[in-house]
């Protein structure tokens, strides 16, 4: 089987779970994960390990067919969460029917306490198959569907009209941002008293010497560097950031450029690419690589894609240090302060994102002001924060879960 590995949001650090005083007893928990890849995978594993750490008793029902090998590396070193191979596949159809029967045949072998659901595929086979079942369910889209604003009509009103239907089988909603937690409120009509907001987390970053990366990746180290880490898919706009690159290029000689990863538009965006003269011998193409360890080559982190959930990228520019242009579509605002630690500018904005790079290239002194309000921003961004918010939530639902009402 071929492996889908997403170098950006898969990259996955140590998980920074110790052991707290506990405010519930001990509770059987059961994920359900479809994307076992990118942002989806890393924040189960990072939130399955810290429930586990904390005293809970941790299942894992995971699809292997998209699954990272990254992923994979992080389930074989987390001993004390529990795990259960289903195959669960992205398309909505008949193939969906075993895999809901195998899932209540994994509960009701394990009888968990609280049923969670990631993703939309996968947060609708978990709540499918808790119908009737005893436990508390909770859902986290990490990046709702129908916030891709490239969706067709017919397929947002399917989206949408599952999200409510299933809505109804859900003791909470956790949005993992602001923005997310808005969008569905006001497009979906999930109550605000259902949806609970709880930010990614990541452990602390470990510091990479700038030289170093760059003499590794043979970056030149008289240049401002502007770095992507990302999957280059639609969902991440790649073809814009090559027109930003572009426009930035052309305006500022001193300005090379990076991508780390790949996708189904990797060979469109570097052809693409190869249409601007200006770009010529000034974009590096590093292919899959670790993106914490890249970041540290970089001096300004760019994101323009056209919807996210909560971008763990941007906490890891973040925590880098890292100036950031993004894009609202990024669900950026929980992060970035915007004119403090970086710009948010509409998505398919080449000149406002351009222009908001050139701003900081252009700035030594805003260039060091960004950067060190970055780091402050991302302080709070942890995992251990993450999993508290969610016990939380536990410990705020009714005794009574929905689904024994």
């Amino acid at each position: 089987m071929s492996l889908h590995t997403d170098t950006s949001e898969a990259s996955i650090t140590t998980i920074e779970a110790p052991r707290q005083e506990r405010t519930l007893p001990s509770h059987r928990i059961l994920h359900v994960v479809e994307a076992t890849f990118a942002g989806v995978g890393r924040h189960v594993l990072d939130l399955a390990g810290a429930q586990a750490n904390a005293g809970h008793e941790v299942h894992v029902a995971y699809s292997p067919l998209r699954m990272s090998n990254s992923f994979r590396q992080e389930m074989e070193s987390l001993e004390n969460v529990r795990w259960f191979a289903c195959e669960m596949q992205r398309s909505i159809g008949l193939h969906d029917y075993p895999s809901v029967q195998q899932l209540r045949k994994h509960f009701d072998q394990i009888h968990p306490d609280v049923l969670h659901g990631h993703s939309a595929k996968g947060g609708a086979l978990a709540r499918l198959a808790s119908y009737g079942k005893r436990c508390l369910t909770l859902y986290t889209p990490n990046g709702i569907y129908s916030m891709n604003p490239n969706l067709r009509p017919r397929a947002r009103f399917l989206n949408d009209f599952i999200e409510r239907r299933l809505a109804s089988w859900t003791d909470a909603v956790i949005a993992v941002s602001g923005e997310e937690a808005e969008h569905i409120a006001e497009n979906i009509g999930i109550t605000k008293q259902k949806t609970h907001v709880v930010n990614n987390g990541i452990s602390p970053i470990r510091k990479h010497d700038k030289a170093d990366v760059r003499n590794e990746h043979r970056l030149p180290h008289d240049k401002y560097i502007v770095g992507f880490v990302g999957r280059l898919d639609d969902q991440k706009s790649p073809q814009d950031l090559v027109r930003v690159y572009a426009a930035i290029a052309e305006q500022e000689p001193n300005a090379h450029f990076v991508v780390v990863g790949t996708g189904s538009l990797n060979d469109e965006v570097q052809t693409l690419s190869r249409s601007f003269p200006a770009l010529d011998g000034r974009i590096h193409w590093l292919g899959e690589q670790p993106g914490v360890r890249a970041m540290a080559a970089f001096d300004l982190f760019l994101l323009p894609s056209a919807y996210e959930g909560f971008p763990y990228v941007l906490l890891e520019a973040t925590s880098s240090g890292l100036p950031i242009v993004t894009t609202h579509g990024a669900c950026a605002r929980d992060i970035v302060s915007h004119g403090e630690s970086g710009f948010i500018c509409d998505h398919g904005d080449i000149a406002a994102l351009s222009d908001a790079a050139l701003e900081l290239i252009r700035d030594p002194h805003a260039q060091a002001s960004f950067s060190q309000a970055a780091l402050e921003k991302g302080k709070p961004f942890s995992v251990t924060r993450m999993a508290s918010e969610v016990e939380d939530i536990l410990l705020g639902l009714s005794v009574t879960p929905r689904s024994a009402q």
